[in-house]
């Protein structure tokens, strides 16, 4: 299965390069996805706006810390599986929120809230309101219950680029940077945008990539 999901992310990330490539020739303009929203050179809750946006999700509910490293965001109301699943499918690193990460929108929670199950527990974990007040955790199953999910800062991102002169007549020298983009897939970069031209006499071509640090 992981081998499974592996190869298809591969596949995606290829489908995406040739639709760019493609795009590219045709000359049809395409917006460059680049996660570091303020280029920082960190993927952090201050690009969380910029990052959710690529899912066409409007977080504008989600709720920054003061200091801009921890975020919130409600998810409404919904089994404890798919509010694991529902934080962890978000783009970046988010988990269901535990009860300190709660402290950051406490007043505006006021009804049944999943807390994130600790390592090794045996069942889900809630809090319990009663008329609307905090009233205790309870561990036992219950089919629904407010899903808050929980994003620390995020690690560091780093780049790299695949470039290629122009031919002799002036085209973008295409099989110059091709074996190039098929080592930095393989590698588990990601591209960042379409191929593009970085002029000179001829049409060169640069081909930005990105990946999380390690």
């Amino acid at each position: 299965m992981i081998h499974s999901l592996s190869a298809m992310k591969h596949l995606l990330t290829l489908v995406l390069v040739a639709f760019s490539l493609n795009a590219f020739s045709q000359g049809i303009p395409q917006l460059p996805y680049n996660p570091d929203e303020n280029g920082d050179g960190v993927i952090g809750v201050p690009d969380l706006q910029g990052l959710l946006s690529q899912y066409g999700l409007a977080f504008n509910t989600a709720i920054l810390s003061d200091d801009g490293e921890n975020a919130v965001v409600n998810l409404g109301d919904m089994s404890y599986p798919e509010c694991a699943a529902s934080c962890r499918n978000l783009p970046g690193f988010w988990s269901v929120s535990t009860i300190e990460d709660l402290g950051l929108v406490w007043n505006t929670v006021n009804s049944n809230t999943w807390l994130k199950r600790e390592k090794g527990a045996v069942s889900t974990s809630y809090m319990y309101f009663y008329n609307t007040l905090p009233y205790d955790i309870a561990s036992q199953y219950i089919s629904s219950a407010k899903c808050y999910c929980a994003a620390h800062e995020m690690q560091k991102v780093e780049y790299t680029t695949c470039d290629a002169s122009s031919t002799a007549n002036g085209a973008p020298n295409m099989s110059q940077i091709q074996p190039c983009i098929n080592d930095k897939l393989a590698l588990g970069w990601y591209p960042l945008g379409p191929p593009q031209s970085i002029g000179g006499n001829g049409t060169a071509l640069t081909q930005a990539f990105w990946r999380w640090a390690e």
